[in-house]
């Protein structure tokens, strides 16, 4: 009596908890029992939440393995494979989806389709060479309704993007934030937020990463529990990598960028999908802070730190220069060998200063120049310390 294998396929993990996986498989059962044919329920092969429209199941999933055990003989010439329906082998571009059939064909396997009871074999494809054309127009339907469901997909979520400021994207969010879902709400998780913020400060008391990574573990400090839409995830110790994201996270000042997923040469790839939005998310940290981080972290370390001791200072004003605009930090860019400036940290983030490249070597050359007569009409502190702010002319917008 042949052998018969299954192969199941869904798109989305929604999927399992509806009837796709039951129907499947009752279908394949009862075309078993009807035409005498063995079910192998031990070789069942089943892609869950998997999409066939790039050909990720058949490059790594189930039916890359189905077709590995055909090639190697665990599967043995003759024998039938059950599927729903042509699009639950593939969704590609109908020539790669061809490519797809006509390797398990060439290796002896017999293909059914369950919903319509057709098969297709080495026999029947060259007794009856419609049933290529047949297959060709069932890829091609297949293929265009995935595309079509993309581009409504993109569109839905492009106007999300567009309401974000009054109704969140998704539930995911950073660890320190949780959303309700039933008022919409933010939710800051205390005990957490109370360690970023520990994080933050003891990064402008000198300690780097590394540093604070090591006290971190040392002390027990739990790392924070994600929620994903599949499951919680938590790291089993703190990492220096996971550090240098929190101090680089616009999130914990409010600011959401939101991404997109491209495909470049069947590549699966992130980026940023527009403006970031501030005030998207509860502030845990403020303005001001941030912003100080940013400017130690995104310019040439101070020499007074740990192994950078002996390094260059390349950006003179680090931690010191303000925008005359908004007060934030100017932070160092570099365009070239021959072009760096100086821009704030706000603009740069998209945050709602506006966007100047102030040049460093004219702003630091001015400055050595005038810092005598600067310093000794800085306005005093009382506190044994000066301080002084670089404003932009309101005539000429030079600095």
């Amino acid at each position: 009596m042949p052998k018969a294998y299954s192969y199941l396929r869904f798109s989305t993990p929604e999927q399992m908890k509806g009837d796709s996986s039951r129907r499947q498989t009752s279908m394949a059962l009862e075309y078993a029992a009807k035409h005498g044919l063995t079910l192998d329920e031990d070789l069942t092969y089943k892609d869950l939440g998997v999409s066939a429209f790039r050909g990720k199941n058949a490059e790594e999933g189930k039916l890359s393995e189905f077709l590995d055990a055909v090639r190697t003989g665990k599967v043995e010439s003759g024998s039938f494979l059950l599927v729903e329906s042509l699009d639950r082998i593939s969704r590609q571009a109908a020539w790669l989806a061809l490519g797809t059939l006509t390797s398990i064909l060439a290796h002896g396997i017999t293909l059914v389709t369950l919903a319509d009871g057709k098969t297709y074999s080495q026999v029947t494809m060259t007794a009856q060479p419609w049933d290529l054309m047949y297959a060709v127009m069932g890829f091609i339907r297949a293929n265009e309704e995935s595309a079509y469901k993309s581009r409504r997909l993109k569109d839905a979520w492009f106007g999300k993007r567009q309401k974000a400021t009054t109704k969140p994207l998704t539930s995911i969010a950073p660890a320190w934030l949780r959303l309700d879902k039933a008022t919409g709400q933010w939710n800051v998780l205390p005990e957490c937020a109370e360690v970023v913020r520990r994080i933050f400060r003891d990064y402008l008391a000198g300690h780097g990463a590394k540093g604070i990574t090591v006290a971190l573990n040392k002390e027990r400090v739990p790392p924070f529990i994600r929620e994903s839409s599949q499951r919680k995830r938590q790291a089993p110790r703190w990492h220096r990598t996971t550090i240098r994201r929190m101090l680089e996270n616009p999130a914990v000042i409010g600011t959401h960028t939101p991404h997109v997923t491209e495909y470049v040469n069947g590549k699966k790839r992130r980026k940023a999908a527009q403006q970031p939005i501030p005030g998207y998310f509860p502030a845990i940290v403020d303005e001001d802070t941030f912003q100080r981080v940013q400017a130690l972290r995104l310019n040439t370390p101070s020499p007074l730190r740990g192994r950078n001791s002996n390094r260059e200072v390349k950006n003179l004003f680090g931690g010191l220069a303000r925008c005359g605009q908004c007060g934030a930090a100017m932070v160092r860019m570099c365009k070239g060998p021959k072009y760096t400036y100086l821009v704030c940290q706000t603009a740069r983030y998209g945050a709602g200063c506006k966007y100047t490249l102030v040049p460093y070597q004219q702003l630091e050359s001015a400055f050595i120049q005038h810092v005598p007569r600067l310093v000794a009409s800085a306005a005093y502190s009382g506190q044994g310390e000066h301080s002084f702010q670089l404003k932009p002319s309101s005539r000429s917008g030079r600095w």
